[in-house]
C-alpha cells in the first residue's frame, strides 16, 4: 500500500489516495490540510511531465474536485491545463499528453489515461453513477489555517524513526489485508508523510 507522491515544478506535490473510494468517501480519503486537485491542475501536469503521465496511467481512475461538465469530444490541452476543441484528425497529430477526450455529465469528474495509437491521452468523464469508485487526487492546501499555539517542533532521534519505519514495513502485508476505512487511509498517509519529512 503506497501513496504516490509526485514532485512537480512550482513545488506542486500531487498525491493519489491509496485505494479507490465512492464519491461520498472522497473527503475521508485525504489527509488534513489537503484539498482535491482540479482537472486543470491535473491536465497541466499531464501536458508538461511524461513521468506524471505514467504515474496517472498506473493509478487508474482519479476523482478530481470538479463537478459536472458539458464538454464533449476531442480537445487539445494547453500548458496551463486548459482545453481547446480540436477535431479527431488534428488530435491524432498532437504529441502525447497534449490531447483529451471528454464525456459530459452532472457527476463528480473522473480523470484517467487512455491509449490511442500508442500515445497516452487524458479521458475526462462526468457521467453520474453511484457505484463508481476511483482514487482521489489531492494537493497541499496552501489556504488551510494552522493553529500556531498547537504547532510544536519535536526532536525525534533517528533510531526511533528508523524503528517505526521498519515496523511499518514489516506490517505492510497485514495492512493490505485489513478493511480500508477512511480513517485508516489518513493514518497511514500521515505516518508515511511524517517518516518522509524526517528521513
Amino acid at each position: 500500500m503506497e501513496t504516490v507522491n509526485v514532485l512537480r515544478k512550482k513545488s506542486t506535490k500531487l498525491m493519489f489516495s491509496d485505494r479507490e473510494v465512492l464519491v461520498d468517501d472522497i473527503q475521508r480519503a485525504m489527509p488534513a490540510g489537503h484539498r482535491q486537485a482540479y482537472v486543470r491542475e491535473i491536465a497541466s501536469l499531464f501536458f508538461n511531465d511524461a513521468d506524471f503521465r505514467k504515474e496517472l496511467s498506473n493509478a487508474g481512475s482519479i476523482w478530481s474536485a470538479d463537478k459536472g461538465t458539458k464538454n464533449m469530444g476531442t480537445f487539445r490541452i494547453t500548458e496551463d491545463g486548459l482545453f481547446l476543441p480540436v477535431n479527431r484528425e488534428d488530435a491524432k497529430a498532437l504529441s502525447e499528453g497534449h490531447y483529451s477526450v471528454h464525456y459530459p455529465g452532472i457527476g463528480q469528474v473522473i480523470v484517467r489515461c487512455y491509449n490511442c495509437s500508442d500515445r497516452i491521452g487524458l479521458y475526462i468523464d462526468a457521467e453520474y453513477k453511484p457505484s463508481k469508485a476511483a482514487k482521489v487526487a489531492y494537493v497541499k492546501d496552501e489556504n488551510a489555517k494552522t493553529d500556531q499555539q498547537s504547532t510544536k517542533t519535536l526532536a525525534i532521534p533517528v533510531e526511533e524513526i528508523n524503528t517505526v519505519k521498519e515496523s511499518l514495513k514489516a506490517a505492510e502485508e497485514s495492512i493490505k489485508r485489513m478493511p480500508h476505512t477512511g480513517e485508516l487511509i489518513i493514518f497511514i498517509s500521515n505516518v508515511r508523510e511524517l517518516l518522509r519529512d524526517r528521513t
